[in-house]
């Protein structure tokens, strides 16, 4: 049996959005509430049940049964969270179309949308559902009209996506389709439990690391916070004229973002010099050797990476903290990594399958996926 679902659930986009939050975070958000389900049973008609019997129809879909296939555009990024954090519905096979799509090389010339899938396989266009709920969380919080609409809005989403499921089917393998389906399984039977305490501690010496190099350079220069002190070495303008006041040149490269405005601004100069009738060789020449130079102080860079060896104790401290302390991205994950901890629950490993054309992974959730690399 082949069992397609859809929830719609409440969402504010003031401040309780999967675009602001991500899925694990959404999920086990104490605001979490179900308005309706659709699901589709292999390719019989579409039902849709309210937030009231959604537990005892999954329950009756024997949704864990290894027979049972179970559907569902981006079910591996927030449906099947669903059913395994709400539920506690564990299915043994589920099936993405969104994994589907990039297996069958759909998601390199479309977006990866089920719009767009759905538009490019035929199968009808997406209603915008969620101009009718959002703020909404309960079902007397719609109109009757409006309710109407969002159910039929769920309906035909999961009509779309068991259309879509059928028409990628032959050309997946039976490897591809349980690479998928593990893959999506790593969230709805996470197995790894974080220690809230050494993330603790790990933001702590990430601060206070901060705070040691902050005091050691940061009083040259009046800068008397750890904020005052991010600030000026991430702002490539003051971070150079701090390496000039201890006698160091920055690095240079070729920027090529800054190049291609330049030449824009140069081709457009000639168009207009010829428009008035003016010579545009000397402009066309200048675009021919345009190359705006910028400052190269990024770890990728070698020369600004072999100055964290300067002789000059200063510029070496000054390169290091830039190295090392330039991005946020390491304490980011770290405090995402705490929250995910204080549930007292397992972490979700969100990734997304066949998202390169090798086939690797790519990130998924940045709470249970990209978060791990702190």
């Amino acid at each position: 049996m082949i069992v397609t679902l859809d929830w719609e659930t409440y969402y504010d986009s003031k401040d309780y959005t999967l675009s602001k939050m991500g899925p694990i975070e959404y999920v086990r958000d104490p605001r979490f509430t179900e308005l309706c389900l659709g699901y589709r049973i292999d390719r019989g008609d579409t039902i849709v049940v309210d937030a009231e019997r959604i537990h005892d129809t999954l329950l009756a879909l024997d949704l864990e049964n290894p027979a049972n296939l179970v559907v569902g555009h981006n079910i591996a990024g927030f449906d099947g969270l669903i059913l395994s954090e709400v539920h506690g519905i564990h299915p043994h096979n589920i099936i993405d179309t969104m994994h589907m799509a990039r297996w069958c090389g759909i998601s390199r010339v479309i977006a990866e949308s089920h719009k767009a899938l759905t538009d490019f396989l035929g199968h009808g266009m997406k209603k915008e559902g969620t101009v009718v709920s959002n703020g909404k969380r309960y079902r007397e919080d719609f109109t009757p009209d409006e309710w109407a609409f969002f159910r039929q809005y769920c309906a035909d989403d999961v009509t779309q996506c068991s259309e879509n499921f059928f028409s990628m089917l032959p050309y997946m393998t039976n490897d591809a389709l349980l690479f998928g389906s593990l893959t999506a399984r790593m969230a709805t039977e996470p197995a790894i439990e974080i220690d809230a305490a050494m993330i603790e501690q790990y933001i702590k010496d990430i601060d206070a690391h901060a705070d040691e190099v902050m005091q050691e350079i940061g009083r040259d220069f009046g800068l008397h916070n750890r904020e005052e002190f991010l600030k000026a070495i991430r702002s490539a303008d003051k971070f150079c004229s701090m390496l000039r006041y201890y006698g160091a040149e920055p690095p240079m490269k070729v920027s090529e973002a800054k190049t291609k405005t330049r030449k824009t601004q140069l081709f457009n100069a000639a168009r207009d010099a010829r428009n008035k009738g003016l010579d545009d060789s000397l402009i066309l020449k200048a675009m021919d050797r345009c190359e705006v130079m910028a400052p190269a102080l990024s770890k990728a860079d070698l020369d600004f990476k072999a100055m964290a060896s300067d002789p000059n104790e200063h510029v070496a401290a000054l390169v290091q903290a830039r190295l090392e302390l330039n991005s946020s991205i390491e304490r980011s994950r770290a405090v995402r990594l705490l929250g995910a901890a204080k549930s007292g629950r397992p972490l979700p490993i969100m990734l997304k399958a066949f998202y390169a054309h090798t086939g690797r992974y790519g990130a998924g959730s940045s709470e249970g996926s990209d978060g791990l690399n702190a």
